[in-house]
């Protein structure tokens, strides 16, 4: 195949595309704007067909930044393009790589236009010899990504009546500690300040389910006695609309996450039905969770190893050496932060209800010393590996597979133990080099590992240097 590459650089914006096309010597060929209307489309695509009679042999190379859901309306109409360019390859690019490309080029400049030109260089330099990377179906991601907004929603709804609760019902908060309880919200439908609870009976109360009648005569004694401030008429509206507005998300959010499971299922044969089955067999993991997870995941095949899914979900530990320091700074948390989200509250119900999570917290937390926010972060990570191994695999989850991964490795490690061999002699440390204290000692360390390494390192000697002067001394010889 020719070595003659066509880079057609995007950077859409809404409602339209600004396009640079070069060739692999860097000449531009042709910029252009586009709308995203039937006849730009048609006008694109009469350009494409055009480039393609002119260079028969060339590979094409499209780019498109993604920029947050405009750009799937060209990123489908260049893959349906390809039905006739047989040598083109679409790529959907990271916006943080090619951020750190353009930076790289030092003359960047602003605008659209601009941005198209550093997407084709881009192409041309780095991905030339790539293959894109299979997406997921945009559409159930989407689907799902919606109702776990609307699960944000009812967060922020229900904080904001907590809020509230302090000024109209401040005896009720106590109960609102780990979140709003359904009687909570019947007893606020009826009664929505401590001015209306007092003139309740404690009988009409106890008809509210999950109030008996122990608790009903307290409620309405310690309205009675409340120092709430807000007892207004207006208040009580608000929080009638509060609650109802929960009540209507909360129903939302049920009815969605059971459309989405039902369009999933709807083809048992299809890749995410076969992922979504996989996943919900793993313990402490639900439907749901497990749709969650199959649409963030996607194709497994595009994570080459387990560290690159790890990497992709932000959970890769970061360190920075520089000569004798090091610095651990944690997780990254540079991947996609959707998957961490669906995977915190996973890690806490794995660690309960899985045997190899619970097995592998546990562990950490007593022989590694792990803290529990340090050990949840790791179990996050190796629930994620699991998952990725099971949709990769095909196969069902198998509890009893890291207890055989781990006597094979004890085997293995005790068979190496009963081999004689001869233990390596470290070489001389070497110490004429020109480096530092910290460097000597940690070379003194390698090449005699039993030995006591002593600090040979000059000592400050008392009375001497800046740090033990006395300060007036020193203002009486500047002045």
């Amino acid at each position: 195949m020719s070595d003659h590459l066509i880079a057609i650089g995007c950077d859409s914006s809404k409602g339209r595309i600004d396009i640079e096309i070069r060739n692999h010597h860097g000449t531009v060929l042709h910029t252009g704007v586009f709308d995203d209307t039937p006849d730009d489309h048609a006008a694109l695509s009469r350009l494409v067909d055009d480039l393609r009679e002119r260079y028969p042999e060339a590979r094409f190379l499209v780019g498109i930044e993604s920029t947050g859901g405009m750009e799937r309306n060209w990123l489908a109409f260049f893959r349906r393009e390809k039905r006739w360019v047989k040598t083109m390859r679409v790529f959907k690019l990271n916006a943080t790589a090619v951020h750190a490309f353009r930076s790289s080029q030092l003359h960047r400049a602003p605008g659209d236009a601009a941005a198209a030109s550093d997407i084709a260089r881009f192409l041309l330099e780095r991905c030339a010899t790539r293959q894109p990377a299979v997406e997921a179906e945009s559409g159930p991601i989407v689907f799902y990504r919606t109702v776990r907004a609307l699960s944000g929603e009812l967060i922020a709804t229900s904080q904001r009546l907590q809020t509230l609760l302090v000024a109209a019902q401040p005896d009720l908060v106590r109960f609102c500690r780990y979140g709003v309880p359904a009687w909570i919200l019947a007893l606020l439908e009826r009664y929505p300040t401590a001015a209306m609870l007092a003139r309740a009976k404690p009988a009409t109360v106890d008809a509210i389910p999950h109030i008996n009648g122990e608790r009903a005569a307290e409620l309405t004694e310690n309205a009675k006695r409340s120092v709430a401030s807000l007892t207004d008429t207006a208040t009580a509206a608000t929080i009638r609309l509060l609650v109802a507005r929960m009540h209507d998300t909360q129903a939302r959010i049920d009815q969605g996450q059971a459309d989405l499971l039902s369009i999933i299922t709807a083809d048992p044969q299809s890749p995410l039905a076969k992922a979504v089955e996989l996943l919900d067999g793993i313990p402490g993991i639900a439907p749901w969770s497990a749709a969650c997870l199959a649409c963030e995941i996607g194709n497994p095949n595009r994570f080459a190893h387990a560290k690159a899914i790890i990497a992709w979900a932000g959970l890769d530990p970061i360190a920075e050496a520089s000569g004798d320091e090091r610095h651990d700074y944690g997780i990254s948390h540079r991947g996609n932060a959707h998957i961490r989200a669906i995977l915190f509250p996973l890690a806490m119900a794995g660690v309960l209800h899985n045997p190899v999570l619970k097995d592998f917290y546990h562990r950490l937390t007593t022989v590694n010393g792990k803290t529990h926010l340090e050990a949840l972060v790791a179990v996050m990570a190796k629930l994620l590996r699991i998952a990725h191994a099971v949709m990769l695999s095909g196969k069902p989850f198998d509890p009893a597979h890291e207890a055989k991964r781990r006597k094979q490795a004890d085997a293995a490690q005790t068979a190496r133990s009963d081999t004689k061999a001869e233990t390596p002699t470290p070489p001389p440390a070497k110490l004429n080099a020109p480096i530092s204290r910290r460097e000597a000692t940690r070379r003194k360390k390698a090449a005699a590992p039993g030995a006591e390494v002593r600090d040979q390192s000059p000592k400050r000697v008392p009375g001497r240097g800046p740090q033990t002067q006395d300060p007036a001394l020193v203002g009486h010889a500047k002045g």
